[in-house]
């Protein structure tokens, strides 16, 4: 089995729209690294499909992924939205 990056995250806004910040831990076997941003008046659903993307887009090579969300969100976007 090859090895993969554990994504967990969580994005969120005080408002909707309001001020928000996104996150992510990236577990890859014993390393680990933490992501966040924020934005001035996002919407929650903005935030909540920016913590993924932003993890994804912050490895350094191509490497299978498993996405742990907060929220249902990103699972059904994925699945509904082309890569």
């Amino acid at each position: 089995m090859k090895p993969e990056v554990v994504i967990f995250t969580y994005g969120a806004c005080r408002g909707n729209p309001g001020p928000g910040g996104c996150g992510a831990v990236l577990i890859f076997g014993e390393h680990e690294r933490a992501i966040w941003g924020g934005e001035a008046a996002p919407t929650t659903n903005r935030m909540v499909l920016t913590a993924p993307a932003d993890a994804i887009a912050s490895t350094k090579r191509p490497v299978p992924y498993r996405p742990q969300p907060d929220h249902k969100t990103p699972r059904t976007r994925q699945c509904r939205w082309p890569p």
